[in-house]
């Protein structure tokens, strides 16, 4: 399920403790890593991203300049990170990955990964956060912003995947099921010498929020079984939040990580009798969004005649959105305030890669 490339989490996407509790908890993972031989560059901390407010999402941010090169994290492979069971010959098993996972859940405080089991102890149930673990009413709005064409519209492959590729049981285990969603959420993909790709659960590493393009500062370096380290990739200012970035996909963000990403965002539309059409979306100068496409399908006219039927379909649901707020009401604001987000995004989105394709002057649907 995983992508054969670096992941990472955003960490903020996640409900969070009180500030004090998180401090506390991110405090005893740092001082493990280190007593393990770990190394985490001293120039950074993890704190909330408005200091002021203790509610607000956390990140990791420099306390002072960290010159480009400089070696951020650097974790003792065997000691800290959780991987398949290797004795058994399946570390490249990502079902193993999940297992062991769910062991070391298990074990708790007796888990020779404590510090970091206990913070994903509390991201269990709907705090993992992606929307195969949000409550029935969270997915019943998400299909109402998608309808039937937009992504991301397999929200449920990650629970699938595990109950028919590991035969996993979510009534029977439930811990089993909230370990394989925090490692879909969580999880990092790495390479051995031969080139075959592992899932491991990195402590540290994905506390890194994500964001692309000129926010991207950190570059990974892990080998299965050898090393895992973080260098910066640029030079980094002193408050400078330290971004890390592993991949690109907009509504796939949401789907696997429980996000709406930041700008720079991607789309990729699936259109009927036309095929894919891709797109980026950033921020100019005034801040106004700009759009530039990627995959220009040929067939303009219905490109734009899918474009205009959805935005006009989705602003249809941004009417809906207002005049049935009890409803909405229902589903926990995380969930909600997260679908919200992402409406608004497609329908900018949307908008702005309208505006730059070669204007078409026929007749449109009856809208």
């Amino acid at each position: 399920m995983l992508a054969p490339f670096l992941l990472a989490l955003c960490f903020a996407v996640f409900a969070q403790p009180p500030a004090a509790l998180a401090d506390k908890g991110t405090d005893e993972l740092v001082s493990w890593i280190r007593s393990k031989g770990g190394h985490i560059d001293p120039r950074q901390e993890i704190r909330n991203v408005d200091p002021a407010d203790p509610t607000s999402l956390r990140g990791i941010f420099a306390t002072e300049d960290i010159p480009e090169g400089e070696l951020l994290l650097s974790l003792p492979f065997d000691d800290t990170i959780i991987t398949a069971d290797a004795d058994k010959g399946d570390r490249l098993d990502q079902c193993g990955s999940a297992r062991a996972l769910r062991r070391e859940m298990a074990l708790g405080r007796e888990s020779k990964f404590a510090p970091y089991v206990e913070l994903l102890l509390g991201q269990r149930g709907t705090t993992v956060g992606i929307p195969n673990a949000w409550t029935a009413g969270g997915i019943e709005l998400l299909r109402k912003v998608t309808g039937e064409n937009l992504p991301p519209l397999d929200n449920e492959r990650h629970i699938t995947w595990w109950m028919n590729d590991c035969g996993g049981d979510p009534e029977s285990d439930p811990l089993g099921a909230d370990a394989a969603l925090i490692q879909v959420a969580r999880a990092v993909g790495v390479s051995d010498e031969d080139g075959s790709y592992a899932t491991c659960m990195a402590p540290y590493y994905d506390l890194y929020n994500h964001r692309n393009g000129k926010w991207e500062n950190t570059r990974p370096d892990a080998m299965l079984g050898e090393h895992f380290k973080m260098w910066a990739r640029r030079d980094i200012r002193k408050g400078d939040q330290i971004y890390n970035s592993y991949g690109i996909g907009t509504p796939e963000t949401l789907r696997d990580y429980g996000f709406v990403e930041q700008t720079p965002r991607t789309f990729s539309f699936e259109i009927p009798g036309v095929g894919t059409a891709s797109f980026g979306l950033d921020e100019g100068e005034d801040g106004a969004p700009v759009a530039a496409w990627h995959n220009q399908p040929d067939d303009t006219r219905r490109t734009l005649e899918f474009l205009i039927v959805e935005l006009h379909r989705l602003r249809g649901v941004e009417v809906w959105w207002g005049e049935n707020l009890e409803e909405v009401g229902k589903v926990p604001d995380d969930e909600s305030g997260k679908v919200l987000g992402y409406m608004r995004v497609l329908i900018s989105a949307i908008e702005a890669a309208t505006a730059v394709l070669p204007e078409y002057e026929g007749e449109f649907p009856d809208l």
